[in-house]
C-alpha cells in the first residue's frame, strides 16, 4: 500500500523511482536508504559521467543522416586530448561540446548550462566545470548542478553532486 502525504497524494520522493534500467540491473551503486529523490540524482550523475566518459568517433555522420545525431552513433563527446585546453578557444569549444552533448542525449536535463570554473592556473592538467539543469521527471522538478574535474591528459571526466542547489 502507498503511503500517501496529508492531502492523499504520493510525496515526490516516493515518485522518484529508479529508471527501468535501473530496477532490471538491480543497481546496488545507488543508496538504498536514501529517498527516491535523492537516489534519482545520483543516478543522473552516475549517468551523466558515463555520457561524458564515452568517446564518439571522430567521423562525423553525413548531413542527410539527421537521425543519427540522436542515436548511439553519437553518444559521448568527441576526442579532446590533442587539445591545448591551456587556451580560451578551445576550452570553449569544449564547454559547447559538454552542454549540447547533454541536452542532446540526457532528456531528464533541460536548461542545461555548463560554465568553465576560473582556474588561474591555466598550466595545470585539469579543467574544471559546473554544469547546472533542471531535473525533470514527471511530476517532478528540481534543480541539479554538478562540479566536473576533467584530467585533460586522459579525457576522464568525474562529476559530484553540487549541494545546496
Amino acid at each position: 500500500m502507498r503511503r500517501l502525504d496529508i492531502a492523499g497524494k504520493r510525496t515526490a520522493s516516493q515518485i522518484a523511482r529508479a529508471s527501468v534500467l535501473d530496477r532490471l540491473l538491480g543497481d546496488d551503486d545507488l543508496d538504498p536508504d536514501a529517498d527516491g529523490l535523492d537516489r534519482l540524482r545520483d543516478a543522473v550523475r552516475r549517468d551523466l559521467e558515463a555520457l561524458l566518459n564515452a568517446h564518439r568517433p571522430w567521423r562525423k555522420a553525413p548531413a542527410h543522416l539527421h537521425q543519427l545525431r540522436l542515436s548511439g552513433f553519437a553518444y559521448g563527446l568527441p576526442d579532446f586530448t590533442s587539445g591545448a585546453l591551456n587556451q580560451p578557444e578551445p576550452r570553449e569549444l569544449l564547454r559547447q561540446d559538454v552542454e549540447t552533448t547533454i541536452r542532446r542525449m540526457e532528456p531528464r536535463l533541460t536548461q542545461v548550462i555548463v560554465h568553465l570554473a576560473d582556474e588561474p592556473d591555466r598550466l595545470r592538467s585539469f579543467l574544471r566545470l559546473r554544469i547546472e539543469a533542471l531535473l525533470r521527471v514527471e511530476p517532478i522538478v528540481a534543480r541539479i548542478a554538478f562540479d566536473t574535474v576533467i584530467d585533460v591528459t586522459t579525457a576522464d571526466m568525474a562529476l559530484q553532486l553540487r549541494n545546496g542547489v
